[in-house]
């Protein structure tokens, strides 16, 4: 999901970023998982 950001050429500054945001999204796709009673996180 985030691989086209670490990839750029930025790479090495927005890595740990990066890394952070995708667990935070990752989180956040669970409870909306919870929520809606989809499979939304497949698709993302």
């Amino acid at each position: 999901m985030y691989l086209h950001l670490v990839n750029s050429d930025r790479r090495r500054k927005r890595n740990t970023a990066v890394r952070r945001n995708a667990k935070r999204k990752a989180k956040n796709r669970r409870r909306i998982n919870r929520m809606h009673g989809r499979k939304l996180g497949r698709r993302l």
